[in-house]
């Protein structure tokens, strides 16, 4: 059998597919006008194509014992990063897809075991591109949104007022005429589908052949043609609703024209490639093939296997429900009179008499709960406040932490659990960090604290289906040798406890 260039291109789009499997899954699929993070799903989809354009290079695949180690060593960089990183930046990894940061290692090592490291400076362009598949890093657009918003209701008020009567601008997005009022808001300007024509063409503007220049020159067009585009779109809805007045019809042709208009700007510029002076490649004359050596097999049996392990890393993926970038970074200060819904969810607990007492000055709620086994004299006390108040460290401040255990929930939220010796009494101590969600897309974080007397608490507890078997265990390691196991028994059941009552 030949081993080629090709051959292994097209078995690194293939496993590039199979490692955003999990990604796809918690990715929405279409670009929404409201929300512009959902861009993100352009550049997940064009990854597979853009590992196949990476063909119009000229790599010889050039694969050995050293190409398999340093391939191999990159990917357990990776592993320990996203272990440290999961459990660093809790829910956060997750919502703001931390993870595609990283996704650069996973291409560097897939390149360096199929083609080795001499050719790894052949796949910078998409390990670059890579990056942008997490809403991390454009996130800051955010905060020039609604300016951007304000302009194109400026530019649209503008035209109108031509050629309509009685047509008034209310600052900021807000235009009437004829005794009707419309909103050019977010969910009219879609700056999302203007980063996502962006994603989309800078693949192909690398697959083409032509001065760097007029390859950037292309992309800024297709720009330019999306934004004039998505401008005569605002400006057709808003008249047509002026003056035939508010329609469903009208609705439905503005929720679905953003998209027709971004298929029309791809297949504009496509056809305008040639007026740029790009050209798609020639194929190379001479194809170089190489016999599949053992060596070479080893590298694309090591390249299956990294991918398997890194899909079954992220396999929990699919028992998420992540939230909008947006709605984690639009982030509130904390108010104890709007977090209801987890003073309800625990309050609504059939095992437990349960008594809130909420202070709004000091903004916090402190929750006892009591039952047969916690009585009045040994409750479970809990405190929520913001998460920028760290109580732990005063309660570990002066009293001797016995053992210490981290779990990941199957929320991707991090809870951790202390065991503490103090004045002659045992307490067991959980905390963790929970994003609130409110209904205006906004989120505030809040700080969960709960304390069980560990003399009553029971050694028998255990609830593997309430956290990552794998994620936790490896958080836990550097303990495994410093904790008795009464102790870790009673802080495993007390996890169980708290965590039915904050996410059941």
């Amino acid at each position: 059998m030949k081993y080629s260039k090709r051959v292994g291109v097209i078995l690194f789009a293939v496993l590039v597919a199979v490692s955003l499997i999990n990604e796809y899954y918690i990715t929405p699929l279409a670009i929404s006008d409201s929300d512009f993070t959902t861009y993100m799903i352009v550049p997940l989809l064009m990854l597979p194509l853009f590992a196949i354009f990476t063909a119009k290079e000229r790599i010889v695949p050039k694969v050995g014992k050293r190409d398999i180690v340093v391939g191999l060593l990159a990917f357990a960089a990776l592993l320990v990063l996203i272990l440290a990183m999961r459990i660093w930046l809790s829910y956060i990894f997750v919502d703001m897809r931390i993870d595609m940061l990283l996704f650069p290692l996973m291409i560097g090592s897939l390149a360096i075991l199929l083609f080795g490291v001499s050719n790894i400076g052949k796949f910078k362009a998409i390990m670059v591109y890579s990056l942008f598949a997490s809403p991390a890093l454009l996130i800051w657009l955010n905060a020039a949104n609604g300016s951007f918003v304000s302009a194109n209701t400026i530019m649209v008020y503008s035209v109108l007022k031509l050629f309509l009567a009685h047509v008034s601008y209310i600052a900021p997005i807000t235009i009437s005429a004829n005794g009707y009022s419309v909103g050019i808001g977010q969910t009219c300007v879609g700056i999302g589908i203007l980063i996502g024509i962006v994603m989309f063409l800078a693949p192909l503007a690398y697959l083409y052949d032509g001065k760097g220049t007029r390859k950037v020159l292309w992309v800024a067009s297709g720009f330019a043609l999306m934004l004039v585009l998505n401008l005569l779109r605002m400006l057709s809805i808003a008249t047509a609703w002026f003056v035939y007045g508010p329609s469903n019809t009208i609705l439905t042709i503005h929720l679905f024209a953003g998209i027709i208009l971004f298929y029309i700007s791809i297949i504009v510029m496509i056809l305008l490639s040639g007026k740029y002076g790009l050209s798609m490649p020639m194929p190379a004359k001479k194809k170089v093939k190489t016999r599949l050596r053992q060596l070479y097999a080893y590298g694309i049996v090591a390249a299956i296997a990294i991918t398997l392990i890194y899909f079954a890393m992220l396999s929990d993926y699919t028992s998420l429900h992540p939230v909008s970038p947006l709605s984690v970074y639009q982030s509130m200060p904390f108010n104890a009179t709007k977090v209801t819904g987890i003073v309800h969810t625990i309050s609504n607990q059939s095992r437990f008499n349960v008594t809130a007492v909420q202070d709004y000055v000091s903004n916090y709620v402190i929750i006892r709960l009591t039952n047969a086994t916690y009585n009045s004299t040994l409750p479970i006390a809990m405190l929520i406040s913001s998460s920028k108040i760290n109580y732990i460290s005063s309660l570990t401040k002066n009293n001797t932490v016995v053992g210490t255990m981290t779990f990941l929930s199957n929320s991707s939220t991090v809870q951790r659990m202390y065991y503490i010796y103090s004045e002659g009494h045992d307490f067991i101590v959980y905390y963790s960090v929970v994003p609130y969600f409110y209904s205006n897309g906004t989120s505030t974080s809040a700080g969960i604290y709960a304390v069980l007397p560990a003399n009553v608490t029971s050694q028998s507890i255990t609830c593997s289906d309430y956290y990552n078997t794998l994620y936790t265990d490896a958080a836990n390691i550097q303990n495994l040798g410093s904790r008795g196991s009464v102790q870790d028994a009673k802080m495993m059941s007390a996890y169980c406890i708290v965590e039915g009552l904050v996410s059941r």
